[in-house]
């Protein structure tokens, strides 16, 4: 399980260099049956999903991440509470989660 690939920079770490390769080679060897990876971010969550490596996706569903925008750091964000700034972006559900959402089958 490759954990909390939420930025650009966590999924090149991971998909670009050797731990993935390891990975597969568990996988190969047995060792493991499947990838999974796990993300609070829409947009890096999706993209993960279509790479098509990744068998389990672990991903929030939740208002305070549905809600808002992948582009905003929803942890550090609602660490703040919600002040108006938040409740500003959290209007509807956010375009790029339910990309992700229509990626995974969740709802067509």
């Amino acid at each position: 399980m490759l954990f909390f690939i939420d930025s650009e920079k966590h999924f090149d770490e991971v998909f670009n260099f050797d731990i993935l390769k390891y990975e597969e080679e568990l996988k190969r060897n047995g060792v493991i049956r499947a990838i999974g990876a796990s993300s609070h971010n829409s947009a890096i969550a999706k993209k993960m999903a279509e790479t098509g490596v990744i068998e389990l996706l672990m991903f929030s569903v939740n208002p305070g991440f549905d809600m808002i925008s992948a582009e905003i750091d929803a942890v550090g964000t609602l660490d703040k509470g919600f002040d108006e700034n938040v409740k500003s972006v959290m209007l509807k559900m956010d375009e790029k989660q339910a990309e992700l959402y229509r990626v995974w089958k969740l709802w067509e």
